[in-house]
């Protein structure tokens, strides 16, 4: 049966170090790619972006270290871990926000967004006055 085959080849992937060296090689791709543009262009946020997916590999082989070696994952080893995991979650989170969506800068014409708008600003105007409102509710209960 196909199904028994999938399931048998999965378990044997998942139990083996071929896991970390998959889930590895997406970052390492990027990272090359920021390398080499770094390489090209001498401009530090291409370093500076080559550190959002170097920061990503500690978070995946200490979890595989401590899947394969339960008996020696520590709490030195679970510090080390999460270390990595909340550096790896915030410097990504504030790399995508300030970088990649063009958020928070301080020299922006709109507050918290980025100089160029795809939308025009809306602004929000409430539709009832205080007494409206009253008045409104006031009817609704006669």
């Amino acid at each position: 049966d196909i199904a028994d085959v999938i399931m048998t080849n999965f378990q044997d992937c998942t139990g083996s170090w071929s896991r970390p060296f998959l889930t590895s090689i997406p970052f390492l791709l990027r990272f090359r790619q920021c390398w080499v543009q770094y390489k090209a262009t001498g401009e530090e946020k291409n370093l500076l972006n080559c550190l959002k997916y170097f920061s990503s590999l500690p978070v995946i082989w200490v979890s595989a270290f401590s899947h394969h070696y339960p008996k020696a994952a520590s709490d030195h080893l679970q510090t080390a871990w999460m270390v990595a995991v909340t550096f790896n979650s915030f410097y990504s989170f504030m790399w995508d926000v300030i970088m990649d969506w063009g958020l928070c800068m301080n020299n922006s014409k709109h507050f918290l967004l980025r100089n160029h708008l795809v939308y025009n600003m809306v602004p929000i105007q409430p539709n009832l006055k205080d007494g409206d409102s009253r008045e409104k509710s006031q009817n609704r209960d006669a």
